[in-house]
C-alpha cells in the first residue's frame, strides 16, 4: 500500500470515528486484527455491537458510489472477522454492519450507512 493511500486511510478512519461519536456511538477499537482481515472500527450503539468498515477517498469520478466497493466479497470478509470477534462475548449481543465513506475533494462528503448490509 502506498504511503498516500495509507495517509487518506487513516484520515477516514479519524474523522469516520469523529462523526460515529457525534451519533452518540462509543468507538471501542480500530483497526481490529484477526486470523480473517482487519476490521476498521468496532463500536457500540446503546445495546447494539457495531461492524464498520471505513472507505475513504481524495475524490471520487462524478456519479461513482464509494459504497459500491464495499461489494459481496469484501461484506463476506467482514462476516468472518465479526463471527471471530463474537466468539469472545457471552451472550452474543446484537450486531450490525455499518459503512462510512468520505471523499475529501472537491467538498468534503462523508455518508454513514447504518444496517449498511446482513449477512
Amino acid at each position: 500500500m502506498s504511503r498516500a493511500r495509507k495517509d487518506t486511510g487513516d484520515w477516514g478512519e479519524d474523522l469516520a470515528a469523529s462523526h460515529l461519536e457525534t451519533l452518540g456511538l462509543t468507538i471501542l477499537r480500530r483497526n481490529v486484527r484477526t486470523d480473517a482481515g482487519e476490521l476498521d472500527l468496532l463500536a457500540w450503539d446503546r445495546d447494539t455491537l457495531v461492524f464498520v468498515e471505513v472507505k475513504a477517498f481524495e475524490h471520487l469520478s462524478t456519479g461513482a458510489d464509494p459504497a459500491e466497493n464495499v461489494h459481496a466479497a469484501k461484506q463476506r470478509r467482514l462476516g468472518r472477522i465479526a463471527r471471530i470477534i463474537l466468539a469472545g462475548f457471552s451472550p452474543e449481543p446484537f450486531c450490525r454492519f455499518d459503512v462510512v465513506t468520505l471523499v475529501r475533494q472537491p467538498g468534503l462528503q462523508i455518508q454513514h450507512y447504518p444496517g449498511a448490509f446482513v449477512l
